[in-house]
């Protein structure tokens, strides 16, 4: 039978539940060392987002080969202000393997 699936629903229920599949302290460290070295467009703003740390996952898609693309929002205080961004990663389940496709984001100073 095709299309079983609900695929939206799938998408709900992933991103419900990932702290209790997805090692957050692991991401968290893929996640900075993702950011280090990135450059961020600076944003001058009276008022910060207020400093600190939270990830969150925004998008949890299955795609071609069996692997799903994650988008991870964060959140990371810097000494200079705050970064707020998002990185795309591709997680294959079949190799228990996380790989950063790519960061975007700001510096808000």
């Amino acid at each position: 039978m095709k299309n079983a699936i609900k695929f939206d629903e799938l998408e709900k229920i992933l991103l419900t539940n990932w702290t209790k599949f997805i090692d957050t302290h692991r991401l968290i460290t893929f996640v900075l060392s993702n950011i280090n070295g990135t450059e961020f467009k600076k944003i001058n703003q009276k008022t910060l987002v207020k400093k600190s740390l939270k990830i969150t996952l925004s998008q949890f898609r299955l795609k071609n080969n069996n692997t799903f693309e994650i988008w991870v929002d964060f959140t990371i205080p810097k000494k200079e202000g705050v970064i707020v961004g998002t990185c795309t990663m591709c997680l294959n389940i079949y190799i228990n393997e996380l790989k950063h496709l790519e960061t975007i984001g700001n510096l808000f100073t």
